[in-house]
């Protein structure tokens, strides 16, 4: 049986799904962030957060990135 380090982190609010996400991803490398912090740099509202938010709060991780974009 597999024994990978994924972790499943909730979503605090609605607009969280972004963050937690990052969040799954750092701990996967061994980094433990408060939601909060990554809330916060990647400039997370009520809206949610943007694509553009979660490529420049990984980036700030050192993790490496690439943006796509999908078939409508």
């Amino acid at each position: 049986m597999f024994n990978l380090r994924f972790k499943y982190i909730e979503q605090l609010d609605e607009e969280d799904c972004g963050a937690a996400v990052l969040a799954m991803i750092l701990y996967y490398y061994r980094s433990k962030i408060p939601m909060s912090k990554i809330k916060e740099l990647a400039q997370t509202d009520k809206e949610g957060t943007s694509a553009l938010g979660l490529i420049e709060a990984a980036q700030k991780f050192k993790l490496d990135t690439q943006a796509i974009q999908a078939d409508k």
